[in-house]
């Protein structure tokens, strides 16, 4: 009897407790707006004493890491991925946001819907669902990546794109193309959320309360603009 008591106790101890975890390691797919919020992530983490660092994967590899366990969770998804993936929890401030945006190099203009688009050449890249269904019937072409897009741009094959604006800077950092440049109003603003897998719920209340603070004093928009300059910057 003694020794069932003991075995009990150990199988009840022996388990790790998210309140004791001291490093988590989120799945990032390495795109530059991952690369920004890990360090924002960091931040917050550290504020309740746990370091961060991140795996780079594929972008559905990573989801199937996370949602698995054999990662903490994620740097930053949309809202709909807790739904899609219920292991993942999210935690409900946002950490961030992705825009999409129009970039041109002849034409300058309010940007107001993408019916406005519709009497200009427009090179989008695939895989892009909203620049894809924001282009429905207009004059579009289908493209690899930002390089070709830059390529279409610079050389007149194409008017304008619709792409998220920080990986787009990124790239034109990158390409040293500096004649293209992003029109305003965002056509699309969409809140991205950290999301922890179901191990770590306990957690999921004290990384809230950081990151509401830092949100609700202003901190976090003034981190994110420092690493977003710092990161365009080291390019």
């Amino acid at each position: 009897m003694k020794s069932i008591g003991l075995l009990a106790f150990l199988l009840l101890f022996s388990g790790t407790s998210s309140s004791a975890v001291s490093s988590l390691e989120f799945s990032d797919s390495g795109s530059p707006n991952m690369s920004i919020t890990l360090g924002l992530l960091k931040e917050v983490y550290k504020r309740i004493g746990i370091t961060v660092t991140s795996k780079i994967l594929p972008a559905k590899r990573a989801l199937i890491e996370s949602s698995e366990g054999r990662t903490d969770g994620e740097i930053n998804r949309v809202f709909r991925v807790g739904e899609v993936y219920p292991t993942l929890k999210r935690i409900p401030t946002s950490i961030g946001r992705n825009e999409a945006v129009v970039f041109s190099k002849q034409f300058n203009f309010t940007v107001t819907d993408c019916a406005a688009l519709r009497k200009y050449k427009i090179a989008i890249t695939r895989g892009n669902v909203f620049a894809t269904n924001c282009a429905k019937g207009l004059d579009f072409h289908m493209l690899k990546g930002a390089t070709e897009i830059l390529f279409f741009i610079e050389y007149g094959r194409a008017d304008i794109t619709i792409a998220n604006k920080l990986n787009f800077l990124h790239s034109m950092k990158k390409s040293g193309v500096s004649s293209i440049h992003p029109l305003s109003p965002p056509l699309a603003i969409v809140p991205m959320y950290h999301y922890l897998h179901e191990k770590h719920r306990e957690l999921i209340p004290k990384v809230d309360e950081v990151l509401r603070k830092m949100t609700e004093s202003g901190e976090l928009d003034r981190l994110r603009k420092k690493l977003t300059e710092e990161f365009l910057g080291s390019i």
